[in-house]
């Protein structure tokens, strides 16, 4: 039988449920910049915890690519809105950033070895809104690497998006 060292394992201690994401009533707002502008209501699910819902949380599209307006700066704060909208799209990639780190940390090194780790709280929420646009196949991720530096990226939502698929809708999840 192999032998697993300690660091490689989970740590049953932590180790917590998945994650879910839904998303409903995605309403197109307006072309911005480059851009197209969306608002999406947002419920994240973790089995033995309360649900959180986050309404109005803004989303952007470029032709296939789709991300969470914020994710491109590594303090979440978007310049280009209000303060008021930019501090809560903070609060949600704040939010989604804390998730992942528990994840991970619960999963120990045993993290690292799925594609998307760096990223897979904030792509889960994002596929969820995708699931709402047609033709959206891409997404634009921000993430801290091992040396703390700040990565942006462009990932096929392929896996993603069958995982949202398999994901209870938004009023169906407690």
């Amino acid at each position: 039988m192999l032998d697993i060292c300690d660091e490689l394992k989970p740590r049953e201690d932590l180790l917590l449920p998945p994650m879910v994401f839904a998303a409903k009533n995605a309403v197109r707002l307006k072309d911005w910049a480059n851009d197209t502008l969306w608002i999406a209501s947002i419920k994240a699910y973790r089995s033995g915890e309360s649900s959180r819902i986050f309404e109005n949380i803004c989303f952007f599209s470029r032709g296939s690519l789709a991300g969470i307006i914020g994710i491109e700066s590594e303090s979440g704060y978007p310049a280009d809105f209000t303060h008021e909208a930019a501090i809560q799209q903070q609060e949600f990639i704040a939010f989604l950033r804390e998730e992942r780190r528990r994840k991970v940390e619960s999963m120990g090194l045993f993290a690292r070895c799925f594609f998307g780790w760096e990223f897979s709280v904030e792509a889960a929420a994002t596929s969820s809104f995708m699931l709402l646009v047609e033709g959206l196949t891409e997404m634009a991720l921000g993430y801290h690497d091992d040396d703390g530096n700040y990565i942006l990226v462009r990932v096929d939502a392929s896996d993603w998006l069958d995982s949202a698929r398999h994901t209870s809708p938004f009023d169906a999840l407690p």
